[in-house]
C-alpha cells in the first residue's frame, strides 16, 4: 500500500533527531557514541551502516541537502532545552562507560569524549548569552553538574569569573548541593570575584564544608580575601586534629597552613616550619624546605 509522506514533518523529525545525536552519517564516531555496545554492537557495524543508509534515504525523500546539519538545527543553540539535552547526553555516556564514578572519586581525568565537549560548549554558550533571570531550578542543576565534571581544567569556572551575577548565583547554590567538585572550585576562585555584593563572606561557609579539599582551598582563598583572619584559621587547621594522624588529609592540610602563613607574612611561620621539619610527613618537610629557600631569597 502506498504511503504518503508529509515532507515538512519529515524535515522536522530529521532536524530534531540530529539535535539529539551527533553520531550520524559521515560524521559518525562510534567510539564516542553513548549507544555504542548497547544498541549497535561493538563487533558488528551492520546496524550502524544500515542506520546511516536509512538517514540518507530520508534526506532523499525530503530533499534535504547532503551531509551538512539542517538549518533548523543550531549548533550554538543557547536555550535551556539545548543545555539540558547536552548535559543529559553526557550523563548517559558517563553511565554507560564509567558507572563506577561518583562525586567522591571523580578526578576529572575520565571525561574525554565528544559528549563532554558538547556539554561544556553548551554551558559556555548559555552563560554568555543569557542573564541570571533565565536560571530555573533545572538550569542551575545542569550548570553545577557540568562545573563539577569540569574539575580538571576548570574552563567553566574561569569563564564564570567574567560574569559576576552568574558566579554569585551558582556559588551560593553550590553550597546547597552535593556537587563537591563544584564547591571546591568556587572556594578556590572566590578570591577572584569582582562583584559588589557580600559573596566573598561565603568563604567561611566553604571552610566548614565536609570535604577536606574544599576546606583546604577555602583556607588558601581566605589568605587573599581576609588576610587578617587567615592566621587564626590556619593555626586552628593545624591543631584541630580533625583528620587522623598519618593520613594524607592531615598532611596536606598542614602543607596548606604553611603556605598560608607564608603568604600573609605571619610572625608564627617559623614555629610551624620547625614543627613541619620535625614531623614524619615527607611532603610536609619538602614544602617547609621550599618555603625556607624562598624566605632566604627575599
Amino acid at each position: 500500500m502506498e504511503k504518503n509522506f508529509n515532507v515538512d514533518d519529515i524535515k522536522k523529525l530529521y532536524s530534531a533527531f540530529i539535535s539529539l545525536c551527533d553520531y550520524i552519517e559521515y560524521d559518525i564516531s562510534c567510539n564516542n557514541c553513548p549507544l555504542w555496545e548497547t544498541m549497535c554492537g561493538a563487533d558488528d557495524r551492520t546496524s550502524v551502516d544500515e542506520f546511516c543508509k536509512a538517514l540518507a534515504r530520508i534526506r532523499s525523500i525530503a530533499d534535504i541537502p547532503d551531509n551538512p546539519r539542517p538549518t533548523a538545527y543550531k549548533f550554538h543553540d543557547c536555550s535551556e532545552n539545548n543545555l539540558h539535552i547536552r548535559v543529559n547526553a553526557f550523563k548517559l555516556w558517563a553511565k554507560l562507560n564509567y558507572p563506577e564514578i561518583t562525586e567522591e572519586n571523580d578526578n576529572g581525568e575520565w571525561c574525554c569524549c565528544h559528549a563532554y565537549d558538547e556539554m561544556i560548549s553548551s554551558v559556555l554558550n548559555f552563560i554568555k548569552n543569557n542573564s541570571v533571570k533565565k536560571a530555573t531550578k533545572q538550569v542551575i542543576d545542569d550548570l553545577l553538574y557540568a562545573i563539577a565534571r569540569d574539575n580538571e581544567g576548570s574552563c567553566i569556572m574561569i569563564e564564570l569569573e567574567k560574569y559576576n551575577e552568574w558566579f554569585s548565583l551558582l556559588c551560593r547554590q553550590s553550597l546547597k548541593t552535593n556537587y563537591t567538585n563544584a564547591k571546591w572550585q568556587f572556594a578556590e576562585h572566590l578570591s577572584n570575584y569582582k562583584g559588589n555584593d557580600n559573596l566573598q563572606e561565603l568563604i567561611y561557609d566553604f571552610l566548614v564544608v565536609e570535604d577536606e579539599y574544599t576546606q583546604r582551598l577555602a583556607l588558601k582563598s581566605l589568605a587573599y580575601i581576609y588576610p587578617e583572619q587567615a592566621e587564626q584559621y590556619a593555626i586552628t587547621f593545624w591543631e584541630r586534629k580533625k583528620f587522623e594522624a598519618g593520613t594524607f588529609e592531615d598532611e596536606y592540610q598542614k602543607i596548606m597552613v604553611l603556605h598560608v602563613l607564608y603568604q600573609i607574612h605571619s610572625p608564627k611561620l617559623n614555629d610551624y616550619l620547625e614543627l613541619a621539619e620535625q614531623s614524619n610527613y615527607k611532603y610536609l618537610k619538602i614544602n617547609a624546605q621550599e618555603i625556607r629557600k624562598n624566605i632566604q631569597k627575599t
